[in-house]
């Protein structure tokens, strides 16, 4: 699975393991989507740009999550509780290092 080293020291090493088993959730939540939905996954990390139809939220053990679709493809994003508000509509914005969103456009 990759998840731990063996120490030179005998001892095991798991280095970020919470930020990669929350990573595999997500990716196999965004891989079955995928499979349903027809659209392809775009993962997004900090700094970059996210941009979609909010269609729905997504409970998963790391988390709730946002599925933003663009029409061609979809983006999982760290849900918000500004969002309660905001599914059917379109918003953008950049990702912060944080795990948050700094939203570009947010409709009245």
């Amino acid at each position: 699975m990759g998840l731990a080293t063996r120490r030179p020291s005998g001892g095991i090493e798991v280095p970020d393991l919470i930020n990669r088993l929350q990573r595999r959730e997500v990716e196999r939540v965004a891989a079955d989507l995928a499979k349903t939905t027809g659209l392809t996954y775009q993962p997004s990390s900090r700094g970059e740009y996210v941009s979609g139809i909010v269609t729905r939220q997504l409970q998963l053990v790391s988390g709730r999550f946002a599925m933003l679709e663009d029409g061609l493809g979809f983006q999982l994003v760290p849900w918000q509780p500004v969002l309660d508000k905001q599914i059917g509509r379109h918003l953008s914005g950049v990702m912060r290092g944080s795990g948050g969103i700094e939203w570009k456009s947010w409709p009245a």
